[in-house]
């Protein structure tokens, strides 16, 4: 069986994704999305990492979630 990574990381940020939590928490960071040379993106949070995702949103989203739980 075939697993579809892509699709499985969609349904989590779906699950994840809060527009008005995104927005007021970019009007008080700094947030940044870069790809690595592995293909994967990260979430750059006031210049440290977080959320290593294979999509930008993916990376976002767990990003802002996983700088709140610090």
């Amino acid at each position: 069986m075939e697993i579809d990574y892509l699709k499985e990381e969609n349904e989590i940020t779906r699950k994840l994704f809060d527009l008005d939590e995104i927005l007021l928490f970019q009007s008080n960071h700094s947030v940044e999305i870069l790809r690595g040379e592995d293909y994967q993106y990260l979430c750059y949070i006031d210049k440290e990492g977080y959320g290593v995702s294979l999509t930008p949103m993916g990376a976002l989203t767990a990003g802002i979630k996983q700088f709140k739980k610090q």
